[in-house]
């Protein structure tokens, strides 16, 4: 089923308010995706849970299988190239 919400950018400043606020809706379905998964779980840490922490550098090759139960992709970071999107 697709239910999770990837954020990415986000451990960074508005990918931590919008996470905190979905995770509250939606707990453990909101997931804060960065380059340095120490951040992404030293902020999910900070959620009891509601948002879980993963390693993704948009800048390089991303595994398609990640997506698979993925409902919705927010970017909380600034664009230069948008290939991903």
């Amino acid at each position: 089923m697709k239910n999770k919400i990837i954020v990415v950018g986000g451990y960074g400043h508005v990918g931590q308010i919008i996470c905190t606020e979905l995770g509250k809706h939606h707990p453990g379905l909101v997931i804060a995706a960065g380059r340095s998964m120490e951040r992404a779980q030293q902020f999910c840490e900070t959620t009891n849970g509601r948002v879980l922490p993963l390693q993704l550098d948009i800048n390089k090759e991303v595994n398609f299988n990640i997506w698979e139960d993925v409902r919705l992709v927010i970017m909380c970071l600034d664009q230069t190239d948008l290939t991903f999107v």
